[in-house]
């Protein structure tokens, strides 16, 4: 009957043909438009994919790398946000220096002054607390100092000493104690103790929170006190063997 579609199954119930009693099948025509909408749709995303690609790789290519340039210094550390580098001016006489985009590199912590050098070495998370050397250098003398904008430089020892490294907060702050006499060695100092173990040659970095200390080569924690930090496989001497 015309209009009326029908289906014939074999002894197994499988379908064996569909189609319309007025004439030829519509399961071959469903399949075929179906195909060329999925290969128009394929097409159309593929066309998509390349056009994004095209265009990532031409903004890649147009993009201009920035340099800051900084000047004849040294830069030694820099703030957790990137905004605020230090370091120190070079050839000699070293005097500090602080860079921010604003300002540009400026001496610090003021301008130079005969005699004297400023070695910053190291910057807390938000730059506000600064630390490093200043070198008398008519004594041959060293002070390990510790900056902040509201106190200016503050030095931590009265004898030789110097700042390597400051906590995240700027709590604490570790570096080598080189005394004319007394205990040489390491120091961890915060504004209400100072520990001083002659167990490392220097301490060169601090954790962020300051509970951790490494230096020469140990690790150094409150609770367990310094342990040797072992060399790695294959080396001798202290020289790694590949």
């Amino acid at each position: 009957i015309p209009g009326i579609r029908s289906m014939t199954t074999d002894g197994a119930g499988s379908v064996n043909n569909v189609g319309d009693n007025g004439g030829g099948t519509q399961k071959s025509a469903c399949n075929d438009e179906i195909t060329t909408q999925r290969s128009v749709i394929c097409f159309m995303i593929r066309s998509l994919v390349i056009v994004s690609s095209i265009s990532l790789l031409a903004s890649v290519a147009n993009a201009q790398v920035s340099f800051k340039p900084l000047g004849t210094w040294t830069p030694t550390d820099i703030s957790g946000d990137g905004s605020i580098v230090i370091g120190y001016r070079t050839p000699q006489p070293w005097w500090g220096v602080r860079w921010t985009e604003a300002t540009g590199a400026l001496p610090f912590p003021s301008e130079p002054q005969p005699g004297i050098e400023v070695w910053p070495r190291a910057i807390s998370n938000d730059g506000s607390v600064v630390v490093g050397s200043q070198h008398f250098t008519l004594a041959g003398q060293s002070r390990a100092f510790r900056w902040t904008p509201g106190d200016g430089m503050k030095h931590m020892f009265d004898f030789n000493s110097g700042a390597s490294a400051v906590s995240a907060d700027g709590s604490v702050v570790v570096g080598l104690l080189t005394p004319s006499e007394g205990i040489s060695g390491w120091y961890r100092w915060t504004s209400n103790s100072q520990i001083i173990s002659p167990t490392l040659e220097n301490a060169n970095a601090v954790s962020d929170d300051g509970q951790a200390v490494v230096g020469g080569p140990y690790r150094w924690t409150a609770q367990v006190g310094s342990v040797p930090i072992p060399p790695p496989a294959g080396s001798e001497g202290g020289l790694y063997v590949s």
